[in-house]
């Protein structure tokens, strides 16, 4: 549900789960591969977990880097354009709909 609220929300979300189970699974797979004796071409396992434990944390810093850009642009904006406070809106909070 979080996901569907707004554009920013969605980046935040996405970019966070895909980073976690990336560095998750990478962690995993590569203490697998370290513990695991009988294991078949341990070498591989160990490469492909490394990869996919830096891949979770350059998912990572993407989606917060994406935020803190959104935010500074969405506050740029508000800068930009002046309006009667009258008309102004809040930066980071919008009204829920049923509210």
């Amino acid at each position: 549900m979080i996901c569907f609220r707004g554009a920013l929300e969605s980046i935040l979300l996405l970019a966070l789960w895909i980073g976690f189970s990336w560095l998750l699974r990478g962690t995993m797979e590569t203490a697998a591969a370290a513990s695991a004796q009988d294991m078949p071409a341990p070498g591989w396992h160990v490469t492909f977990g490394i990869i996919s434990a830096l891949a979770g944390i350059m998912a990572i810093v993407l989606g917060l880097t994406e935020v803190v850009r959104a935010i500074m642009m969405r506050a740029e904006m508000g800068r930009r354009a002046p309006a009667p406070a009258a008309q102004r809106r809040p930066l980071f909070h919008r009204p829920h709909p049923q509210h």
